[in-house]
């Protein structure tokens, strides 16, 4: 066998086990992500918390727009992080899950800071 061809084989293999390996990587991180939001589900009926209620907790609080909304684990239940708009600021604002007050808010500079 020649080299040229060893070498278009290697390649050929080289570049299937990466397909392979790039297929189990995508498959792993949405069933990831599909656990996390039957979770996150499951936790926000148990609190009776909705992202659209947390959200308008928010807008009142703030008296801003929401435009992003995370869940957030605890030990026990959830907490609703809301990015809202307010004027020329983003203000991060956290409401409890359970008791649906606000515990925390703050400026972010972007979407995916924290309240501080």
């Amino acid at each position: 066998m020649s080299k040229n061809k060893l070498t278009i084989g290697f390649a050929s293999v080289l570049s299937l086990a990466l397909v392979a390996v790039g297929i189990k990587t995508a498959y792993a991180h949405c069933g990831k992500c599909l656990t996390d939001a039957k979770y996150f589900a499951g936790a926000l009926d148990d609190s009776k918390m909705s992202l659209a209620a947390a959200s308008t907790l928010a807008e009142v609080d703030t008296k801003g727009k929401a435009v992003h909304a995370t869940v957030q684990r605890l030990d026990k239940g959830v907490n609703v992080e809301v990015h809202v708009l307010v004027e020329d600021k983003i203000m991060a604002v956290v409401v409890d899950g359970q008791t649906g007050k606000v515990v925390k808010k703050g400026e972010v500079k972007d979407l995916e800071g924290h309240a501080t």
